[in-house]
């Protein structure tokens, strides 16, 4: 794999947002206190599945990748989104770090069966079956 670094996320062991590279339309900041919380800032539909991936790529160091799921952007706008997500050791103090990328797919760029009528929170399965494949390289 290749990696793209236009559009990134980087977060600390404790979850919080360290640094933001480009603009992100996934993540989001409600009203009222901030917080730098991964967790807080993404869509819930996918919050539970980063959380695991997340723990998985810290534990094993190894990248994992969220299955797809169906959030609303907006009333008329639904994209399938993925996280990427790869852990990094800080050299400084030794924390490990964890990289993320989202990924975003219009419904009918995903192969499969998606109708009208399938939840928001349905998961697919279908990162090998994307047609539009993330692409990733070092710049």
């Amino acid at each position: 794999m290749e990696y793209l670094l236009n559009q990134c996320v980087v977060i600390n062991s404790s979850h919080e947002i360290i640094y933001i590279k480009g603009s992100i339309p996934y993540l989001r900041h409600s009203e009222g206190k901030i917080s730098n919380n991964i967790f807080r800032s993404v869509y819930d539909e996918i919050s539970l599945d980063l959380r695991s991936a997340i723990n998985e790529a810290q534990k094993e160091h190894e990248i994992r990748i969220t299955p797809f799921r169906s959030v609303q952007i907006f009333d008329d706008v639904v994209r399938y989104l993925r996280v990427v997500v790869i852990p990094m050791q800080d050299e400084r103090n030794e924390d490990w770090l964890s990289i993320l990328f989202f990924q975003a797919e219009k419904p009918e760029f995903i192969r499969g069966h998606i109708s009208q009528g399938d939840s928001e929170s349905e998961t697919i399965y279908l990162q090998e079956q994307c047609l539009c494949p993330v692409v990733w390289r070092a710049q």
